[in-house]
């Protein structure tokens, strides 16, 4: 049998809840939960392993070469301007059809907005009304973020839940202190116990 939750649990929950910390990046703190995750699924009676940590949402990432843009007569409030309205969605004016007003809106296309390479088609105006391409003072990087940042007591975090197979939560909870002893850095990183597990901690703690 599954464990079930004890009386005053949510229902929804699972028995094994804890959350991994750190002040690191997030893609340090998948590294970490990756390694923890390799170890805990190497017990058949922690079953329905989830995390909420999904670093799988593609960005790019521009970086302005100041210098290159100040030889090049490229103010940055301008550089900021011309990404956000063709990249973003920028109001620019209205025009009237009958009675009716209508805004008329700066964007690309969405096609064109999803291809990293549509930065190398993008210019600037320049102080000197010049049109300087976009590629000649910028870099463009593809990264990967966290769909959802997520945070525990102000610290970057993953959720990590699972059900027990004819297992108590004592003994998961047993399980978890020593992955997390051989996988984890004190100094990277720590772990805490969230939901049921938390309750199970508490309640065996006032026993005592």
């Amino acid at each position: 049998p599954v464990t079930i939750p004890s009386l005053g649990g949510n229902a929804l929950s699972k028995p094994l809840s804890f959350v991994i910390q750190t002040n690191l990046s997030y893609e340090k703190l998948e590294e970490i939960s990756n390694k923890f995750l390799a170890e805990l699924e190497k017990y058949p009676w922690i079953t329905d392993i989830e995390t909420n940590l999904k670093l799988n949402q593609p960005r790019l990432q521009i970086d302005i070469d100041r210098e290159k843009a100040e030889v090049l007569n490229v103010n940055v409030a301008d550089i900021g301007q011309t990404i956000e309205g063709l990249l973003g969605s920028k109001q620019i004016s209205y025009f009237k059809i009958g009675n009716k007003q209508y805004k008329v809106m700066l964007q690309l296309n969405r096609e064109a907005r999803l291809e990293p390479k549509i930065l190398d088609e993008i210019f600037v105006n320049s102080n000197k009304n010049d049109m300087i391409k976009l590629s000649s003072f910028a870099s463009f990087k593809e990264k990967v973020a966290a769909l959802e940042l997520n945070h525990y007591n102000r610290l970057r975090a993953v959720e990590i839940t699972a059900n027990l197979q004819d297992r108590t939560i004592g003994e998961a909870i047993a399980v978890v202190d020593n992955i997390a002893k051989s996988t984890m850095d004190k100094s990277e990183a720590k772990h805490e116990y969230t939901e049921q597990s938390q309750q199970f901690l508490e309640s065996s703690s006032s026993i005592y």
